[in-house]
């Protein structure tokens, strides 16, 4: 694939009408101004489908990042999830068990007053 700017240097050295025809004759009658004027077009033509080309590729790229960056996303979603449900789990045994200590030092204290 030839650069934008290797394209540029041969379309001013070899300038060309719409209909093909060189300029090149032209260049010691006055005409430089017409085969500049060809070749910047030709050129600004070839920068915009190379810039829409580049966008297109961006886009494709951000999409295929966002996709992934979603994916990470409902990933950890789901993991805080299930830290939440072992949480609550950890809480109803952690409530369990204190029940159970404090029906013990009510005992002892019964044993112990009464």
């Amino acid at each position: 694939m030839t650069s934008l700017y290797t394209r540029a240097q041969r379309a001013l050295r070899r300038p060309r009408l719409e209909d093909g025809r060189s300029l090149s004759s032209g260049w010691h009658t006055g005409e430089p101004r017409a085969a500049i004027a060809v070749s910047g077009e030709a050129i600004k033509s070839d920068l915009r489908a190379e810039i829409a080309a580049s966008a297109a590729d961006t886009r494709r790229h951000f999409d295929v990042a966002a996709d992934r960056l979603m994916d990470k996303i409902q990933l950890v979603g789901e993991d805080v999830i299930g830290v939440d449900q072992k949480v609550g789990r950890f809480r109803g045994e952690a409530a369990d068990g204190l029940r159970r200590i404090d029906r013990r030092l009510l005992r002892l204290e019964a044993r112990i007053i009464g």
